[in-house]
């Protein structure tokens, strides 16, 4: 019986630990880049209209005040960082931060939102069977300090899905309540 505790806990423990590492997973490199990719799109709009405008003075002759009203010189430091996207391009700033984080990559696991929440959905389940088993196990022998509570109480897993779904949460199933 004894063994058999001690292949639980460790079973109990390694799903802690996955759990940490899939909480802690990374979202995937396109919905990165995508976010990214929006976020610098909305720093450069506004200076859509000075370049537009930028152009004509050269195309079409617009007069040079124009593009001053749009934008006066005494304004141009705090609005470098839009007029250099759009000189640069927002494809080649996201292209460039995509080979850096090649670079840099770590080799984290990446999932999506509906994946991690699936997934630890799916652990907290395992978690939760296995500390109930343990909880019968035990014998006179220690608890753990990190027990779950409702385990403890010998909650049924079922009963324990059906109290969380009702509330929102997954309290039982994490130990939080």
């Amino acid at each position: 019986m004894a063994q058999n505790l001690k292949t639980i806990r460790a079973s109990i423990a390694s799903l802690k630990t996955e759990i940490a590492q899939v909480k802690d997973s990374l979202r995937p490199v396109e919905e990165l880049t995508s976010q990214l990719r929006a976020y610098i799109e909305s720093l450069a709009a506004p200076y859509q209209r000075f370049i537009s405008i930028a152009g004509s003075v050269i195309s079409r002759g617009t007069p040079l005040n124009e593009l001053v009203n749009n934008l006066p010189p005494s304004l141009l430091p705090a609005h470098t960082l839009g007029l250099v996207i759009n000189a640069s391009g927002v494809d080649t700033i996201v292209e460039r931060a995509v080979e850096l984080a090649k670079a840099d990559e770590t080799g984290a696991m990446r999932l999506s939102v509906a994946e991690r929440d699936d997934r630890l959905a799916e652990l907290r389940r395992e978690l939760y069977a296995l500390e109930l088993i343990e909880e019968t196990m035990l014998d006179g022998a220690e608890r753990r300090p990190d027990a779950n509570s409702a385990c403890v109480l010998q909650v049924p897993l079922a009963a324990a899905l059906e109290i969380d779904e009702r509330n929102g949460n997954n309290h039982l199933l994490s130990g939080k309540w």
